[in-house]
């Protein structure tokens, strides 16, 4: 996406200049000014440009993403439902391939050619309940590998045998869970986990676990920003859940949120 600011703009309007309109006698800030009603600045084409991003015929909710309702999103996102839950079977069951379908859908449509809200309505990502990222700051971890043949993960044929409780490939160490700050997600009322032999000294013992994080900018109209809702469809339905077949949450944490809720913490 080349995003929409005053740069952008005017860059394209020099384009027309030179080639559509070449005996047109103003210049790109001339014709900006004759539009802007004087007003050409970036602090007015930024607005312009956030307020056609908001009224965008375009714009998607995770509602449209996965159409099976609040309830299911925000199960999925703590890291429930079947799309984390079900392992496939040897006779072809649970294929995640075909349960999740709708999501390789839209990741060839939807995703590409619109923009994804952040789902700040469900607790599970939100349980603060406030308006944004605070942190503009989001990831998500995964725990099992439910998919066989995708060079991901140790998930393996013939599914019964192969691919029970398996794991994702591991990039992250693990050491502490606050559950009180994911309670409304998870359902656990408080408490934390400590992944570590205390007394040994001994860190990386709680298993394999995957995470992935993204960042977006402060500025809302940085394309970064307009689109970090796609940005978690990517990372966490298309690219590691339906391609790689990483799936469920820590125990006491949600599996995608916004990082100053997520309970999760890491060494340096």
């Amino acid at each position: 996406q080349k995003g929409c600011s005053y740069a952008s703009l005017k860059v394209e309007i020099e384009s027309l200049l030179d080639t559509t309109y070449s005996g047109c006698k103003l210049d790109a800030d001339g014709v900006l000014s004759e539009l802007l009603g004087g007003n050409n600045n970036e602090a007015t084409v930024d607005a312009l440009c956030i307020s056609a991003y908001e009224s965008s015929d375009v714009v998607y909710t995770f509602d449209d993403v996965t159409r099976k309702g609040y309830q299911f999103n925000n199960e999925y996102f703590s890291g429930g439902t079947k799309w984390n839950y079900e392992i496939e079977t040897n006779d072809g069951e649970n294929e995640l391939k075909s349960d999740a379908a709708r999501v390789k859908d839209v990741y060839h449509n939807e995703a590409k050619s619109g923009i994804i809200e952040l789902p700040m309505d469900l607790p599970s990502f939100n349980p603060s309940d406030v308006g944004t990222c605070e942190l503009n700051a989001a990831f998500c971890c995964w725990v099992q590998d439910r998919q066989a043949k995708d060079k991901n993960g140790n998930c393996n044929t013939p599914y019964d045998s192969n691919c029970v409780d398996k794991d994702p490939s591991d990039n992250a160490n693990l050491c502490y869970v606050d559950h009180d700050r994911a309670a409304v997600g998870t359902h656990v009322a408080g408490g934390f986990s400590i992944y570590g032999d205390v007394e040994n000294g001994k860190e990386n013992i709680e298993g394999d676990i995957h995470c992935h994080g993204f960042a977006w900018a402060e500025s809302a109209n940085d394309p970064i920003s307009v689109y970090k809702g796609n940005n978690l469809f990517f990372v966490s339905m298309y690219d590691h859940m339906y391609t790689r077949g990483y799936v469920r949450n820590v125990p006491g944490a949600t599996m995608c949120a916004c990082a100053e809720t997520v309970s999760l913490l890491y060494p340096p």
